[in-house]
């Protein structure tokens, strides 16, 4: 039952390292002046260098909407109105000077909050327009 062979624990092998013919050129005479195994160098901060303080990256919810960018929108509609509007893009984006599908899109969605804003709002923006939207369904009451 009992096995009396040593076992060893070992790491994994070195990689092998890659044919010059696959490195560029640059690589070429670099690899075949270093040595196999890599070394790491430790360096210490330098306490007279003023340090930076992290920051983290802006997240997609937090960041301030914009005229340049464009992300995208996720939303359902039905078949045949999708199929309507597309064919409507097809007969007429040389005429109405559409760029695209979404930016034929992006105008019809304009005009909509336009007439909202209009109607409910005396023609001046909603606020609250960052943050996700709920998820789902509206409660039925």
């Amino acid at each position: 039952m009992s096995d009396n062979t040593s076992r060893r624990i070992e790491g994994l092998k070195p990689r092998d390292t890659a044919p010059l013919s696959r490195l560029l050129k640059s690589e070429r005479t670099a690899a075949a002046s270093e040595p196999a195994a890599p070394t790491l160098e430790v360096v210490a901060p330098d306490p007279a260098e003023p340090q930076r303080p992290q920051t983290k990256p802006r997240s997609r919810r937090t960041a301030a909407p914009t005229s340049s960018r464009k992300p995208s929108a996720t939303f359902y509609i039905p078949e045949a109105l999708q199929a309507r509007g597309r064919a409507a893009y097809r007969a007429t984006a040389h005429i109405e000077g559409d760029e695209s599908y979404s930016h034929m899109a992006a105008k019809a969605y304009e005009a909509e909050v336009v007439r909202r804003e209009q109607l409910y709002n005396n023609g001046e923006p909603f606020g609250g327009g960052q943050g996700p939207l709920p998820a789902g369904r509206p409660l039925q009451l």
